[in-house]
């Protein structure tokens, strides 16, 4: 067996129930409830960097050390 949700707006909400009944299906009503939204979650930009602590965070030697690189 299977449950299927269908959510109905208004007047079609009758046709739907009594197409389903007619079909052989048993329908049931169940109130939709909102939930709370997630909350948004900011995280560091250095997060990543506490697992490389020996990582070169001086912009001018980057680029120094990117320039010098040959093709």
């Amino acid at each position: 067996m299977s449950l299927l949700k269908v959510k109905v707006e208004g007047a079609d909400k009758g046709f739907v129930e009594e197409l389903l009944i007619k079909l052989g299906y048993e329908v049931t009503e169940e109130k939709t409830v909102k939930t709370a939204s997630a909350k948004s979650v900011t995280l560091s930009p250095t997060l990543l960097f506490g697992k490389w602590k020996d990582a070169d965070l001086n912009p001018s030697t980057f680029r120094k050390e990117l320039w010098a690189r040959k093709k």
